[in-house]
């Protein structure tokens, strides 16, 4: 599958927005219903396993899970979600680096009641990464590929899921529980507060010893959520939260809203106030005195958060499956730190006296909706607000027009990295269609053909041939493929050139008319007396002989049916004189065989009622 394909015959695939190490999936566009929709194709065989996973998450409705509109298979299996344009948390964090402990707290109570009610119904998530957590227009929170879900006596590993991510339990095939996506989460928030991957990618599952999830970064994030994280990531279930409830009352109860600081930064704007907020409130970590003891946390040391430098890879790109099977990575006991709070209190005094502020960038902007505009039109839009926008590809459309944007990275709506472009994909035309081939064909049947594939029929010439008048003769181009929308130049039949008409006159009508369909004209045939020509032959033709006659042009044959016939009357009783004078002017010659004496007609030959030729002889015999 590629950009500009169209699955099942209604989703276009307009440009790539994720993938996975058994999935693509693409921003689409549903010409049914004339909306976007997101398409993730599986690249994987059609299975029952598959179906029925999908039939579970789609009778699972919550307003904070991803909607399924539609599945199916064609090539591959697919299935069909409603499109959220604010893109992802993975998308969010490696944009912006580390995120507040207010947005990161909400993200958690969304998702926690979204896993709520998935489990309350039996279902567990098993794949929960960054990159299936998404928001939608309204950036509301959205949980997506609860379709690789299964129910919690499966313990086999979520196609898609990242090591990262996966609860010891699960990578060891034991039984799964609520507390497995819970650890999930947990490790997602550390992402969220840190602002990349808390687990090396070499490490493979992280076993990280004294019972407890143990980052390989540090991070700076509010008390309660530093909590909150400690217990969700416990390598013992049992020392997790059980349900999800649990887990978003712990961070409600010890994150009170009015003291919530959305920024780490506020914590250094508060340094040259009058009245400093608590550093536990303000995202600072105040590390307690026994944490060596308390906590496998690796603590924070006294730096800002703008300083912590991102993963290199914070977005969505699964670990290698091998890496599932590595031996543990197991961290080292912390060591005692020593407390050098001297340079960061040097550095404080000297903005204090400076009158200087410092405030972490809060890079926020989103992607301009620049689909189906033209290049230009995008390049004026996109730099109006101040966004570069470059053209990465170009893809054929059947939808929009040559030259105009087709697709988009990040999608309309989507988080903006800091200076990073909108990257483009411009529209090439419609695809190329196969012409097909219509020689020997009718026009209508050519015509016909060719519209239907997209293509315009124009009729360049006729020549004169041997085939029917309207038979395609040749066609440009033939036989290979064209932009939808060109043209095919036919070149048809007048049928064969025009003939003389010969004189067929006395011939068989039989032999006459083949002559004429050799002609390739309409033969039809009339019959008339004639007293010259025999009976089946012909007398003459319409048009007559001599005339120019073309392909199809009707031509009559007159056909003798030989001398009219007249009935013959009875002049019998008839006085010689008048019988002989009746029959004469009928056109009859009269013999006539008397006896002396008798004028009457006794008998004629032929008889009475009988019918003869015009001058036919008509004998009376005359008696008494």
């Amino acid at each position: 599958m590629r950009s500009g394909d169209v699955v099942a015959n209604r989703y276009r695939l307009d440009s790539e927005i994720g993938a996975g190490l058994f999935t693509r999936v693409f921003l689409a566009n549903d010409l049914q219903l004339a909306r976007h929709v997101a398409v993730k194709i599986f690249l994987l065989p059609e299975s029952e396993r598959l179906t029925e996973a999908i039939g579970q998450a789609a009778a699972f409705h919550h307003s904070g899970a991803l909607t399924i509109l539609d599945r199916g298979v064609d090539e591959h299996p697919y299935l069909v979600t409603e499109y959220c344009p604010g893109g992802t948390l993975g998308e969010e964090i490696a944009a912006m680096g580390p995120l507040g402990s207010e947005r990161v707290a909400g993200v958690a109570i969304d998702a926690c009641a979204v896993l709520g009610s998935a489990h309350d119904c039996g279902l567990l998530h098993r794949g929960l990464k960054p990159s299936n957590i998404l928001f939608d227009s309204s950036d509301r929170l959205k949980i997506a590929d609860f379709g690789l879900s299964l129910g919690s006596d499966d313990v086999t590993l979520a196609p898609g899921s990242l090591p990262a991510y996966t609860a010891p339990e699960q990578a060891a095939g034991e039984t799964l529980t609520p507390a497995t996506d819970l650890f999930a989460l947990g490790v997602i928030l550390a992402e969220a507060v840190s602002g990349g991957r808390v687990v090396a990618r070499s490490s493979g599952i992280a076993v990280m010893g004294h019972g407890t999830y143990r980052p390989n970064r540090e991070f700076i994030c509010d008390g309660s959520l530093r909590d909150t994280i400690e217990r969700a990531t416990r390598l013992d279930p049992a020392e997790r939260f059980q349900c999800a409830d649990d887990m978003a009352a712990s961070i409600r109860g010890l994150h009170p809203p009015p003291r919530a600081i959305s920024r780490p930064t506020s914590a250094l704007q508060s340094v040259g106030g009058s009245d400093p907020t608590p550093a536990a409130a303000v995202g600072l970590l105040e590390r307690p005195a026994d944490d060596e003891i308390t906590s496998g946390f690796a603590w924070p040391s006294e730096k800002p958060a703008s300083q912590v430098v991102p993963s290199e890879d914070a977005t969505d790109v699964e670990d290698v499956w091998d890496e599932v099977f590595e031996p543990p990575v197991v961290a080292d006991e912390p060591k005692p730190r020593r407390h050098r709070k001297w340079p960061l209190i040097l550095v404080l005094l000297l903005l204090i006296a400076g009158g200087v502020t410092f405030v972490v960038p809060n890079y926020t902007k989103r992607a301009p909706d620049l689909l189906g505009l033209t290049l230009d039109g995008a390049r004026t839009q996109s730099e109006a607000l101040g966004i570069r926008s470059d053209v990465v590809a170009t893809v054929p459309s059947g939808v929009y027009a040559k030259g105009t944007v087709v697709g988009q990275s990040p999608p309309p709506n989507g988080r903006l990295g800091f200076r990073s472009p909108v990257r483009l994909t411009l529209s090439s035309g419609p695809p190329p269609v196969a012409v097909p081939s219509v020689k020997g064909s009718s026009i209508q049947q050519a015509t016909r053909a060719l519209q239907g594939v997209g293509l315009v029929p124009v009729v360049v010439g006729a020549a004169h041939s041997g085939e029917d008048p309207g038979q395609v003769l040749s066609q440009d181009p033939a036989e290979t493929v064209a932009e939808s929308g060109s043209s095919v130049l036919l070149t048809i039949s007048s049928g064969p050139e025009p003939a003389i008409l010969p004189d067929l006159a006395g011939k068989a009508a039989k032999d006459a008319e083949s002559e004429l369909l050799g002609l390739r004209v309409q033969v039809t045939q009339e019959q008339e007396n004639s007293d010259t020509v025999k009976a089946g032959s012909v007398i003459s033709t319409v048009p007559a002989s001599g005339a120019t006659v073309r392909s199809g042009h009707p031509v009559k044959l007159v056909v003798s049916k030989g001398p009219r016939t007249i009935p013959v009357p009875d002049v019998r009783g008839s006085r010689v004189t008048d019988a002989t004078a009746k029959l004469q002017a009928l056109g009859f010659t009269v013999k006539l065989v008397q006896i002396v004496g008798q004028d009457r007609v006794v008998s004629q030959d032929p008889p009475p009622g009988s019918s003869a030729k015009k001058g036919q002889t008509i004998t009376l015999t005359t008696g008494s």
